[in-house]
């Protein structure tokens, strides 16, 4: 999709933009959840990760933790 300007902790930077489809397993489920077209963005060097979920993703789920620290992300429902 082409270079766009981003900034984060690191600075700003022209980075490269990809269409793609994200998909999450479902408990109990033959087949995963696929979310809607996601935008996502290259990462540079220095980052450990091969891709960071976004708000764009996280605000379709439903965030839960127990008292224990364990948590739980539902979506799809």
């Amino acid at each position: 999709m082409g270079k766009r300007p981003l900034a984060s902790a690191h600075g700003e930077a022209q980075v490269e933009r990809f269409l793609f489809r994200f998909a999450l397993p479902v408990d109990g489920a033959a087949l995963p959840f696929v979310f809607d077209e996601v935008i996502g963005f290259e990462l540079k060097n220095g980052f450990a990760f091969e891709a960071l979920i976004g708000m764009d993703i996280l605000r379709q789920c439903d965030f839960s933790m127990d008292r224990r620290g364990f948590c739980r992300l539902s979506f799809g429902g």
